[in-house]
């Protein structure tokens, strides 16, 4: 149910979405992801960082998302060109998580940018790797529901935004993700940087790495 526009002198409560119990709240659209991953093989924990700009139909100091077990350690965000802060997050049901902004934000666009990390798993489910010849190999399974594993994101089919995604992998290691490469640079710490073209109405569950 869409949160009503609260009047200016209401208090902070008015602001405030109910837990939800299975789908995510009506009233936020995420409308594109900028997507970085370090991950190596040979470690079975991996680094992310993520910019999610989101439409909001109405003032709100609650954003519901798809988090999984995913450990944030930054969290901000950008309404037009005032900056912001996240102030915690907390897990709800069904690897929901809420993101309780330091005020009111919207209607409009708004930009979250949340830094992270998570484990790699052996599962067959978000990142997980497998070993063959003595190598490490790391893969993604974001279907049906995985993808909460390793991105923050609107992790529901009915959501289909932008995607632009950045690996950065170990020397050598080849990077692959749904798009083709756009720009392969080589850091000074012996890692390259890849970067992908931009993916347009890609639903969450089929973003694969």
């Amino acid at each position: 149910r869409q949160m009503p526009v609260a009047p200016d002198d209401a208090a902070p409560d008015a602001f405030v979405v109910p837990d939800p119990t299975f789908r995510l709240p009506e009233g936020v659209t995420p409308l594109a992801y900028d997507l970085r991953l370090e991950i190596d093989p040979q470690k079975d924990r991996f680094a992310g960082a993520v910019e999610i700009r989101i439409q909001l139909a109405a003032a709100t100091r609650t954003i519901w998302l798809h988090a999984g077990e995913l450990e944030i350690t930054g969290a901000t965000y950008r309404e037009g060109t005032r900056d912001g802060v996240i102030e915690g997050n907390r897990m709800g049901l069904r690897g929901l998580r809420v993101l309780a902004l330091d005020r009111p934000v919207g209607p409009g666009e708004v930009v979250l940018k949340l830094v992270y990390a998570g484990p790699i798993g052996s599962d067959f489910q978000g990142l997980f790797r497998q070993r063959a010849g003595g190598k490490w190999a790391v893969f993604s399974q974001g279907e049906a529901g995985h993808t909460r594993r390793f991105v923050p994101c609107f992790d529901e089919p009915r959501f289909k935004a932008s995607w632009r995604v950045t690996l950065t992998v170990p020397r050598d290691q080849v990077a692959l993700a749904n798009a083709p490469v756009e720009l392969d640079t080589k850091l000074a710490d012996g890692r390259h940087e890849v970067r992908f073209a931009q993916i347009e109405a890609l639903a969450s569950h089929l973003l694969a790495v």
